[in-house]
C-alpha cells in the first residue's frame, strides 16, 4: 500500500464513519494499520470508530496511540475528550478538551464539550467567563459553514449548542431543527446526548429537558 492507497483508505474510512457504518470502518482501518502502523491518521478514525461501537477501552488505546505519533492533533485530543466523557470520566474529559482548544482556538467541537462537562459538574459560569469570545467566534464559524454547506449536520448542531449556552432558546429552534433535517438517526441521537446529560441537575438543567423534548417530538414524528 503506497501513500495515494492510504488517503484513499482514509477518506473511505471518513465517509463510512459519516455513513454510520463503524463496523466497516473499523475492519477497513485495520486492516490499513497493518502497513501504516505509524499514520497517525489511521489510530484516529480506529479510536473513533471503536467509541461509536461503545469499545471504550479500545478507543482509547487507540486514540493515545494517535495522539503519541502527533500530540498537535486538537481533534484527536477532542476525540479522546469525547470517549473519557462518555465514560463520565469528567476529569480527564475536561483535560483533553482543554489541550485540544491550547493546539487550536477554533475548535467549536471541543468548546461545547468542554462546557457541557463544565455545566455538569457545576464550573459553568467560570467556564463561560473564560471562554465568552470563543462562544462568539464559534457562533461565527458555524455560520459560515452553514453558508458554504460544509461540516453538515454538526455545524447546526455545534451553532445550537453556543446558542443554547447562551440562553438564546427562540433562537435554538429553528437551527436545531435545520439540523435534523439533514441528519441521519445516529447523528440526532449523538446530538442528544450530551442534553442529556445537562438534564440530570446544574444550571442548565431545566433548559436541557426543553431540548430534549424537541427531539423527542421529532423522534415521534420520522
Amino acid at each position: 500500500m503506497n501513500g495515494s492507497q492510504l488517503e484513499a483508505s482514509l477518506g473511505e474510512a471518513k465517509a463510512l464513519i459519516a455513513a454510520g457504518e463503524f463496523t466497516k470502518a473499523r475492519t477497513l482501518l485495520t486492516m490499513t494499520a497493518k502497513p501504516y502502523p505509524a499514520a497517525a491518521e489511521v489510530w484516529k478514525g480506529l479510536g473513533v470508530a471503536e467509541n461509536k461501537i461503545g469499545n471504550r477501552a479500545a478507543a482509547v488505546t487507540d486514540l493515545q496511540r494517535a495522539l503519541q505519533l502527533n500530540d498537535s492533533d486538537d481533534d484527536a485530543w477532542s476525540s479522546l475528550g469525547g470517549v473519557y466523557l462518555a465514560m463520565t470520566r469528567y476529569d480527564d474529559a475536561l483535560k483533553c478538551f482543554r489541550t485540544a482548544l491550547s493546539r487550536n482556538s477554533a475548535s467549536t467541537y471541543a468548546l461545547v464539550n468542554y462546557l457541557t462537562i463544565a455545566s455538569i459538574i457545576g464550573d459553568d459560569r467560570s467556564a463561560l467567563n473564560e471562554y465568552g469570545q470563543a462562544l462568539i467566534d464559534g457562533e461565527r464559524r458555524c455560520e459560515s459553514q452553514i453558508d458554504q454547506n460544509i461540516n453538515v449536520p454538526w455545524c447546526y448542531y455545534d451553532l445550537a449548542q453556543l446558542l443554547f449556552f447562551e440562553g438564546r432558546l427562540d433562537e435554538f429552534g429553528s437551527i436545531v431543527q435545520a439540523a435534523f433535517e439533514r441528519s441521519s438517526s445516529w447523528q440526532v441521537a449523538s446530538a442528544r446526548s450530551a442534553y442529556e446529560r445537562l438534564s440530570e441537575g446544574g444550571r442548565f438543567a431545566e433548559p436541557a429537558r426543553t431540548v430534549l423534548r424537541e427531539f423527542d417530538r421529532y423522534n415521534q414524528g420520522r
